[in-house]
């Protein structure tokens, strides 16, 4: 995987550095952190997780609509109210699908569009 470098005053990668044709995803900040960092740090393309798990990682509770409300891990509009959090999985490339009753979400990989 080729090192993501800035762009030189010229938009030009600086010298002995090669350019990678992606770009670099926008990074989850915030008390969600952790959960992007493990997210991003899976190389498999399917990550399950209890919604428990996704707890310990965050070390904190979510809120009561995590165990009990699909679109709060479905949200499409990052700019609503409760969407900051999806960041997390969604700047890790991955979707969020839960099992509400197994208490699980699937992350997985979105594929990648051919550059």
């Amino acid at each position: 995987m080729d090192a993501l470098v800035q762009d030189g005053p010229a938009g030009e990668a600086r010298d002995g550095e090669r350019r990678s044709r992606r770009r670099a995803p926008a990074r989850a900040g915030g008390t969600f952190q952790p959960l992007h960092k493990y997210l991003e740090d899976r190389y498999a393309t399917m990550v399950v997780l209890k919604v428990s798990e996704i707890e310990d990682i965050l070390g904190f509770a979510l809120p009561a609509q995590a165990w009990t409300d699909r679109a709060w891990w479905t949200v499409a509009d990052p700019n609503t109210p409760a969407g900051p959090y999806a960041d997390a999985w969604k700047s890790a490339r991955r979707t969020a699908v839960p099992n509400l009753l197994a208490h699980t979400v699937v992350f997985e990989r979105m594929s990648q569009s051919p550059v």
